[in-house]
């Protein structure tokens, strides 16, 4: 390795891992080199006595023989997390130690603004102004989280060094942003329910069809509980006549209770949802209020104040050449598919077809709104940023259509039919035009399956990667 041993920590994890930690000084706009720093983080896990040597790229297709598989030359491979705004994950989960056992060093890079990684937090954001604050943050979008992973390369590996990437989720659309680049140092890339809307410069009809998606995963939701529908009735009704203080300081609201949601598209979320609902409504029956241990729970499916660019910089992932997000999300989907637009005794009308879920109250997904600057204690510091933000014209372009149609880095990736965060149809124009792509598609799978399914869908991964076929 060739950071600076000033910038190194290590230590056995435990019996089977060693981690290196770095850090790293990176300018924060690389037009300006010479202008504003900030420092970013990056833990490196590999076996524990395996000498981690620079590989430069092969010219050889790479699954002609497993990498890694000589330990004195293992291949790097650089993760990153979904998001945007979520640290990394820990250096012992369980897909981390999958790659591993594959015979990679995985980097764990925390995305900027996020972890240890010049982390973006109220106190923490550079400026006087709302709008010098807002261009600070600005800087913190896939392009630059790209132009931090080949820094963080080039200081590693040397110049001609190369590794792998994977990604999920929102690390899927930064590997996108990489492959449309900066692809020269690419061995290889894997993408886990990545893969991003190319063909569109604004979140408008991202959020149109996953209203739609959003609606079928509540419908599957109040035909599995149909008791919950009057549950949440009764939850509605007093978050409707009654100011909620959560213990963060912020306010349970009708809307944010809605964003509980975000869960509908996860392994497992469904039922966690009911059991959270179960829980509240046993609460006001027995009660006539929400007690603190429930309202402890409903905040630990609301991460947006300790990831506060999850909201701000949310809807700006998917704007480029000149276009503003402003509020897509709350402003765009005028149908009946749209759960936060429609006032409660309007909801209570509306009967979805062919469900007999009567009446139900719809929840909302991962999507972002401007009431969260008023809901959420630590978004209230940010909301002129928030908003300076949703305003913003992103110049410039954050995918290469036709440097995609001529990639040569072999890609392979994990697609799920009824992803509630990542729109199948929408996943089909890059899986079209990117040269070199390798997909497994599946309906039975959902967002979070690098987690809830590691074993399934990395190992369906490999077997694209070794040209499996039957």
């Amino acid at each position: 390795m060739r950071a600076d041993a000033d910038d190194i920590e290590t230590y056995a994890l435990n019996d089977d891992l060693s981690v290196f930690e770095h850090f790293f000084t990176v300018p924060l706009n690389y037009t300006k080199p010479d202008g504003p720093t900030i420092t970013i983080f990056a833990r490196i896990v590999k076996k524990r006595e395996v000498p981690v040597k620079p590989k430069k790229k092969k010219e050889t297709k790479s699954d002609e023989s497993e990498q890694g598989k000589d330990e004195d030359d293992a291949a790097y491979l650089c993760y990153l997390n979904g998001g945007p705004g979520f640290s990394n994950a820990s250096a012992n989960t369980g897909y981390i130690s999958k790659f591993v056992d594959k015979g990679y060093a995985v980097v764990l890079l925390d995305q900027r603004g996020t972890g240890l990684s010049e982390c973006i937090c109220p106190e923490n954001i550079r400026g006087e102004t709302a709008e010098e604050k807002a261009e600070y943050v600005s800087h913190f979008r896939a392009d630059n989280i790209v132009r931090d992973c080949e820094f963080v390369r080039e200081k590693l590996l040397g110049k001609d060094g190369s590794w792998s990437l994977a990604g999920q989720s929102f690390g899927g659309f930064c590997i996108a942003t990489y492959l449309s680049f900066a692809p020269e140092h690419l061995v290889e890339a894997f993408m886990f329910g990545g893969i991003p809307p190319v063909g569109e410069s604004t979140p408008d009809k991202v959020y149109l069809q996953l209203y739609n998606k959003l609606k079928a995963r509540n419908l599957v939701y109040y035909n599995k509980y149909p008791k919950d529908i009057d549950r949440v009735k009764d939850i509605a009704e007093y978050l409707s006549k009654n100011t909620v203080v959560l213990p963060s300081g912020g306010t349970l609201t009708l809307d944010r209770f809605r964003d509980i949601g975000i869960m509908f598209g996860m392994h497992g979320g469904i039922d966690s949802i009911h059991k959270l609902v179960f829980q509240a409504q046993n609460d006001l029956s027995r009660f006539g209020k929400i007690l603190t241990p429930t309202l402890s729970k409903i905040e630990q499916y609301q991460s947006f104040d300790d990831a506060i660019l999850y909201c701000i910089l949310h809807e700006p992932i998917y704007c480029q050449d000149g276009n503003a997000s402003r509020w897509s999300a709350n402003r765009e989907p005028r149908q009946q598919s749209d759960p936060r637009l429609q006032s409660y005794e309007v909801y209570q009308q509306l009967t979805p077809p062919k469900t007999g879920v009567d009446g139900a109250l719809f929840f909302t997904g991962e999507m972002v709104f401007p009431s969260m600057l008023d809901d959420y204690a630590i978004l209230r510091q940010v909301k002129d940023v928030g908003n300076i933000l949703s305003e913003k014209k992103w110049e410039g372009r954050l995918y290469d259509l036709d440097a995609l149609v001529k990639n040569t880095v072999p890609v392979y990736a994990a697609t799920y039919m009824d992803d509630m965060y990542v729109d199948f149809e929408l996943t089909r124009k890059f899986a079209g035009v990117t040269g070199n792509f390798h997909e497994f598609i599946t309906n039975s799978m959902y967002h979070n399956a690098i987690s809830a399914k590691t074993t399934e869908v990395i190992d369906k991964l490999w077997e694209l990667r070794k040209g499996c076929a039957d």
